[in-house]
């Protein structure tokens, strides 16, 4: 036969010697006074409270050293990468000379704006696509610039040396599929020159393979090319295309060069 043990609630008072006397709830199983124990411990509820804000703030702070520490390594990755040239390029810097500059701006804008939120949510990226010498890269790099400083981690490199990379990989350099996944999971992937390789199967298959783990993964890549939309398509294929530009947008640079002039 099976009987119920009944549980008995009482209070009692508590001192402490910094915040005097406080209320102590203890239960007596089956009010034998041998088991006894405080509800929710006997500390003081005030040196309670003072210790667990003070925990509060410690994760607070340790968490914030994370996060500096982490946009600073972001920032020096990223600067490593990029070509000297564009060492001081930022969004600040481009001059604005026409319309067009004016709606890539623009664009390049709500990007960043967005990139926490629609982006994020897309993976959308963007394909800057049109005459040489127009500031294309300066942009791009502007914003791999900002991104960085928030602790995105910016992969910057030109088709070339992104292709380069993988076939290191074969006379014992590194291993492929770990080069592969970290161009697909980086925070943003930034390729330059596409139009300048030789445009081979594997090479398409190769960058199809890239493009395609991101927009698995909902991460955004930009696309820069000197080639317009439809030739960038033929390329690297329609399908990356699609996947870089869903959720984003291809922004033409259809000006006279900037290089001509100075």
């Amino acid at each position: 036969m099976t009987t119920q043990t009944e549980t008995e609630t009482e209070t009692e008072t508590g001192t402490c010697e910094e915040h005097g006397e406080y209320e102590i709830k203890v239960f007596a199983l089956g009010g034998l006074s041998n088991h006894r124990a405080a509800i929710g411990g006997a500390k003081c509820p005030t040196c309670e409270s003072i210790y667990q804000a003070k925990l509060s703030k410690a994760h607070e702070l340790q968490r914030e050293e994370k996060r500096k520490l982490k946009i600073k390594e972001c920032i020096e990755q990223f600067e490593r990468q990029i070509p000297k040239r564009f060492n001081s390029a930022s969004l600040k810097s481009y001059v604005i000379q026409n319309e067009g500059q004016r709606k890539a701006m623009n664009i390049c804008h709500k990007y960043l704006t967005g990139f926490d939120t629609a982006i994020k949510n897309t993976g959308g990226g963007l394909i800057f696509s049109g005459t040489v010498g127009t500031g294309k890269t300066h942009l791009a790099i502007a914003i791999g610039r900002e991104l960085s400083k928030r602790g995105v981690d910016v992969d910057y490199a030109n088709l070339t040396d992104l292709i380069r990379r993988v076939r290191a990989t074969w006379s014992g350099e590194g291993n492929e599929r770990d080069v592969i996944g970290q161009l697909q999971k980086c925070g943003l992937l930034i390729i330059d020159e596409v139009g300048v390789q030789a445009g081979s199967e594997n090479e398409r298959n190769m960058l199809f393979e890239i493009i395609d783990g991101r927009y698995q993964n909902i991460l955004p890549t930009i696309i820069i090319s000197n080639l317009e939309r439809a030739k960038i398509s033929e390329l690297i294929s329609e399908r990356s295309v699609d996947r870089i530009t869903q959720g984003g947008a291809v922004i033409p640079f259809n000006w006279n060069s900037e290089r001509s002039v100075k």
